[in-house]
């Protein structure tokens, strides 16, 4: 298993990232907790947003911005992220994402785009 930081993933390289991740799917995506644990509602708007800005940004600093203007407001709360995971399973993403002030990792799967 990977080690895991808690120093934050830097937003320009964290947008080119979610970019790829097609954010659209990961917003329309399944929201899980690791087992034995349930889906935080704060943590789910904190990863929807984080797409969300991903979404509309249509560059690195575009990105800083919409997650320090009005998507940030359900981000702040968690921190920045400070790992992200991807897996590719069996034609879907499962996406893993942990926050500086979260106290489990938030878990996304979608259909992965042919």
């Amino acid at each position: 298993m990977p080690a895991t930081s808690t120093t934050p993933i830097p937003n320009p390289l964290l947008y080119p990232i979610l970019k790829a991740l097609d954010p659209t799917s990961a917003i329309k995506g399944r929201f899980k907790a690791p087992k034995g644990m349930k889906v935080s509602s704060a943590a789910k708007r904190s990863v929807l947003a984080t797409f969300t800005a991903a979404n509309e940004a249509k560059s690195p600093k575009q990105f800083a911005t919409l997650l320090n203007g009005g998507a940030a407001q359900d981000v702040k709360g968690w921190g920045a992220i400070t790992q992200l995971t991807v897996e590719y399973e069996n034609g879907l993403t499962v996406i893993t994402i942990r926050y500086e002030r979260g106290n489990m990792p938030i878990i996304v799967v979608y259909p992965t785009a042919n």
